[in-house]
């Protein structure tokens, strides 16, 4: 069911996703004289015809934007501009046009070739997804996007190279020429309908799309302010686009090469009109917090309990807790449009770390800078890679070198600093050392509650993190602040005890950027050897307790080495169950000590680190 709260996502949806709008005729001189019995009947039939069009436009089928070349809105809207122009005072026809100013923007020729053009290119979306971003921040992520647009955008150039759309400068001229105006007309005819306290402005059935053409609904003036603040927040986000020229001869790597150097003043660098764009936009910005501010007004003192207005309060719509908040939302907005207006980010770093930090609007629109990409982003180099793609990297090797030239952003972010903004955007990230790694006990062992590793380099820099049980457990060490000069790793400890290599000759090495991965092999705590005589046939059993526990035996991890009276140790080959191993080859009445130790691998074909130290066992007696 249509209901007019559907035509701003309508107007939005059109506007902003085609940058579009039909021709533009000039009405901004007034008539010599009025007629409003010639107005009323003109916009009479503006109406019955706005009817029909809105009725197919709920129910039709409307799977492209393509299937829009069946509505009539520029003919709707040409007898509303007509019955406006023979009485300015038809507030009806005041509306009317507003409304089917925006519903007409497929009917120009020139704007439905380019939305095609994006439809064949398949880009539409996503280019509506960059550009529609409103300037006011509505949460934490909304925040983060917006320090990195910039970048975001020229990534986005790159992507549609390779789809090859409208070039942005024809879309920039478009909304230039074609659709600000037609906002300004709308915005005009709005402000004509708020002038009129007493304004209402019937939605019928079929306009709904409803087969019950008795119900009805009305427009008030609460619509109409929020009507009026949106297009004026649509015209601040489209003059903010026009801020800077994007002027590209075509998608080919040549071209996007030269676009995106840091010296380039023809793409992504002040136009002629941009400083007065970031202006008027900024008027425009606070127009919109002004006019939903009145919308709720109105909301509150004049429609919001009527039975027949489209936004109610109570009852299935509004609460009006939620009107309470929006309006304080509006109020921090508003301030911080042009004072500094201090928020809270929870949990914002990678080390959940919290941050107050200060915004201010209003200082994005006075302070813009000529070249973004030198003025805001770090030092960057553009590089081509083979004969279609374009890569962009940052110059900076380290995290202490990666510095914006103006972290406050034009004081966008006032007091803010290059630690906090990189810690925000969590560059820090990016060029840490990343050294994880894995635990393995022996299998069934009962193992400690935390194993505590710590690394040692060359250059007497310490690390050290912690892994929890049960089984076989993760570890990672994340080092920020690190140089890209190799710190080679000197010492490795688990639990206290030194470990190596298997492989002597395995160095890794902390730098920036750097990832490794590494094995430790756990050697068992508080493990107890026992050893029992069996007298048919003759032999040994031993039984390895480990944390209380019947220990695994297996040939891979352990050795046994027996000896005989008070003779040394020596390995020998005893036969292994689950959780026994038997010496068959004992003597009668002949005493034998038994030892085990880790068995260290000579070569292993990944990063695998055993005990330095030889681990053996206690030493059990038996004498068969």
């Amino acid at each position: 069911m249509f209901r007019l709260s559907h035509l701003p996502r309508i107007v939005i949806l059109l506007a902003l996703l085609f940058f579009v709008s039909c021709n533009t005729k000039d009405d901004s001189t007034n008539p010599t004289s009025t007629d409003p019995t010639a107005s009323k009947t003109k916009s009479d039939e503006a109406y019955a015809l706005m009817e029909v069009q809105m009725s197919s436009l709920v129910n039709g089928n409307y799977e492209t934007t393509s299937d829009f070349d069946h509505l009539k809105f520029s003919n709707v809207n040409s007898l509303f501009r007509e019955a406006v122009t023979l009485n300015p005072e038809n507030y009806d026809a005041q509306f009317g046009a507003a409304i089917s100013e925006i519903l007409a923007v497929y009917s120009d020729t020139a704007i439905n070739r380019l939305i095609k053009d994006f439809e064949k290119a398949n880009t539409s979306s996503k280019l509506a997804q960059t550009f529609k971003r409103p300037l006011i921040t509505t949460n934490t992520s909304d925040f983060s996007l917006q320090l990195t647009g910039v970048a975001q955008g020229m990534t986005f150039i790159l992507q549609k190279a390779m789809t090859d759309p409208p070039l942005v400068s024809r879309v920039q001229s478009v909304i230039k020429t074609n659709f600000i105006p037609h906002i300004d007309y709308a915005i005009q005819c709005l402000e004509a309908c708020e002038k009129n306290a007493n304004f209402t402005f019937k939605i019928s059935g079929k306009m709904q799309g409803e087969s019950d053409l008795t119900k009805a609904v009305v427009v008030y003036p609460t619509e109409v302010y929020l009507m009026d603040g949106m297009m004026r927040n649509l015209r601040s986000s489209l003059k903010s686009f026009l801020i800077y020229k994007f002027e590209l001869p075509d998608y080919s790597q040549s071209s996007l090469y030269d676009a995106l150097a840091p010296s380039n003043t023809n793409f992504f660098y002040i136009s002629s009109e941009g400083k007065a764009y970031a202006t008027s936009a900024k008027s425009d910005m606070d127009a919109f917090i002004a006019k939903i501010k009145a919308g709720i007004s109105s909301l509150e003192k004049v429609s919001g309990t009527k039975t027949d207005a489209i936004i109610k309060i109570g009852n299935g719509g509004i609460k009006q807790s939620d009107l309470d908040t929006l309006k304080k939302y509006l109020d921090k907005v508003e301030s911080a449009m042009s004072n500094d207006l201090s928020i809270e980010l929870k949990d914002a770093d990678s080390d959940g770390n919290s941050y107050t930090i200060k915004v201010n609007l209003g200082n994005f629109f006075k302070n813009i800078p000529d070249n973004p990409k030198t003025a805001l982003l770090p030092a960057y180099t553009v590089t081509k890679v083979g004969t279609k793609d374009i890569n962009i990297k940052f110059n900076a090797e380290t995290y202490a070198a990666f510095t914006f030239p103006d972290p406050t952003f034009g004081g966008l972010f006032p007091g803010m600093t290059n630690d906090v903004l990189k810690r925000l955007l969590r560059i820090d990230e990016r060029y840490t050392y990343q050294l994880n790694g894995w635990v393995e006990e022996f299998y069934g062992s009962n193992s400690p509650n935390i194993y505590s590793i710590e690394i040692m380099t060359q250059s007497g820099k310490t690390y050290s993190t912690q892994t929890y049980s049960s089984y076989n457990q993760g570890f990672e060490f994340v080092i920020k602040n690190v140089s890209n000069i190799p710190d080679p790793i000197v010492k490795y400890y688990l639990n206290g005890y030194e470990y190596s290599f298997v492989n002597s000759g395995t160095v890794i090495n902390v730098a920036a950027k750097e990832r490794d991965y590494i094995n430790m092999f756990a050697m068992p705590i508080n493990a107890t050897l026992s050893a029992s005589a069996q007298t048919n046939p003759v032999a040994v059993n031993l039984q390895l307790i480990v944390n209380s526990y019947t220990y695994y035996w297996s040939q891979n991890y352990f050795a046994v080495e027996r000896k005989i009276g008070s003779g040394s140790f020596s390995e020998i080959s005893p036969s292994y169950n689950s959780y026994y191993c038997t010496d068959n080859n004992v003597i009668h009445g002949t005493q034998y000590g038994y030892r085990v130790k880790v068995i260290r691998p000579t070569s292993a074909s990944y990063s695998l680190l055993y005990p330095v130290d030889t681990w053996y066992s206690n030493v059990a007696t038996v004498t068969p």
